[in-house]
């Protein structure tokens, strides 16, 4: 796959279209995740801005993996899952090592799958487990929409490695 870098600067320094009135097509931001637009710069969220991963075993590109969802942080490394509350790293699960992470965030109830292994937070007693039953197939990614699941390569699984190699 060729790379290739496009720079943004004058987009960056307009920020956010605060409205729908602002003309389109201008290279204005409308939507920034994991970031804050202040003073015509874009900040990392505060709580990760001093985040320390050097004690986490993976930090090659694209791990670790965080995501801010709407009530949780989790940290995700090839075969570790972890919650950050803020102050406290815990590890809440280990799987088999499979491709990048991909959530679907349902609130307390969280779905996510590395290709390799299908994993859930029970919103009712927070254990995160495998997801044994067959009512959502293993899976290459997922995400939420809108309230809904939506799965990407069902009934495939992937061995260990990232797919962008």
């Amino acid at each position: 796959m060729k790379e290739y870098t496009i720079l943004f600067k004058k987009g960056l320094a307009k920020g956010l279209r605060n409205s729908k009135y602002n003309p389109r097509n201008e290279g204005a931001l409308i939507q920034a995740k994991g970031v804050i637009q202040e003073s015509k710069e874009l900040f990392n969220h505060p709580e990760f801005e001093n985040f320390d991963i050097s004690t986490l075993d993976v930090q090659t590109f694209p791990f670790p993996q965080v995501f801010q969802l709407r009530e949780w942080t989790v940290i995700c490394t090839p075969t570790k899952i972890y919650t950050y509350n803020g102050t406290t790293l815990t590890l809440v699960y280990t799987s088999a090592e499979g491709s990048t992470w991909s959530i679907g965030d349902f609130y307390n109830f969280l779905i996510l799958t590395n290709g390799q292994e299908l994993l859930t937070l029970d919103p009712e007693d927070g254990t995160w487990s495998k997801y044994l039953e067959c009512a959502i197939p293993t899976c290459l990614c997922l995400c939420d929409v809108n309230g809904q699941l939506f799965v990407g390569g069902p009934e495939v699984s992937v061995s260990a490695g990232w797919l962008g190699d």
